[in-house]
């Protein structure tokens, strides 16, 4: 019994090299204009300034697709879009975390001390995007290669993880400002989007090709971004959603690497 296992695992294992070998042949002999579908995968850089121009952080997706053409000059395509990035930036030019220093109560007088970071909050999105992307003819545009542009919609889940720190608030009845911990719960948003896409696509072999470009993408939350009566959420969920989605991506660049079937 055991061997007619292995006998059978190595003709499995024949069978799928000798596919693997065909469809690579086949492939190779195909012209550029010839071959109809591509994968690939591209680093997207999302807007770095943070909370209008208050501060600068430098937040990237990873987006892994796949495009079908049906035309000369036209394809569509699938994508899955994955990131994960800290949810409150250390500010460019204000040279500390708003949330690891905060102003006490000392002996003579009020100033300022470091408290470090319970947990550290962080914002994931996961997203699906259908789009269409239409190559320009009149700038001798053809599928893979050329100048285009691209209209996509989408489904997206973002997750706040959300802060756990020490604070130091102003009591009006003692006339002195006290340490407060908050710790912000998990929250989640999801929104559809729509996207406009600018791009440009070389290719390099008779596979390969490399392409960037720029998007601009709007978000609509599916649902209303309500929080909990009575809980202190630190930063509410309206305001996590604008900085670091709708605000995150209304502009954004990429780079792009795809190979095609």
């Amino acid at each position: 019994m055991r061997y007619s296992k292995i006998f059978s695992t190595k003709i499995v294992a024949w069978v799928a090299v000798l596919f693997v070998s065909s469809f690579a042949q086949a492939q190779e002999g195909k012209s550029i204009l010839e071959r109809k579908a591509a994968v690939h995968v591209s680093g997207e850089l999302l807007d770095p300034f943070f909370d209008f121009y208050d501060g600068f952080k430098l937040a990237g997706r990873v987006n892994v697709g796949v495009d079908y053409k049906v035309g000369q000059n036209a394809a569509i395509g699938g994508k899955v879009l994955l990131n994960k990035f800290k949810s409150y930036p250390h500010s460019a030019w204000a040279g500390n975390d708003p949330f690891t220093v905060v102003e006490v109560t000392a002996p003579f007088g009020t100033g300022f001390d470091t408290i470090p970071l319970t947990r550290v909050g962080y914002t994931k999105g996961r997203g699906f995007e259908l789009s269409l992307k239409k190559f320009r003819k009149k700038k001798q545009g053809f599928y893979p290669a050329g100048l285009y542009y691209e209209f996509g919609i989408g489904l997206h889940k973002t997750t706040f993880i959300g802060f756990h720190f020490t604070t130091s608030d102003f009591n009006n009845d003692t006339r002195r400002y006290e340490l407060r911990e908050v710790n912000e719960p998990e929250r989640t948003a999801t929104s559809m989007s729509l996207a406009f896409k600018l791009g440009k696509q070389w290719v390099m072999d008779n596979f390969l090709y490399f392409g960037y470009g720029m998007s601009f993408r709007a978000h609509i939350p599916i649902k209303p971004l309500d929080e909990t009566p009575g809980v202190d959420y630190g930063t509410g969920i309206g305001t996590m959603f604008n900085q670091d989605v709708f605000g995150a991506e209304w502009f954004t660049t990429y780079v792009s690497l795809g190979y095609l079937l």
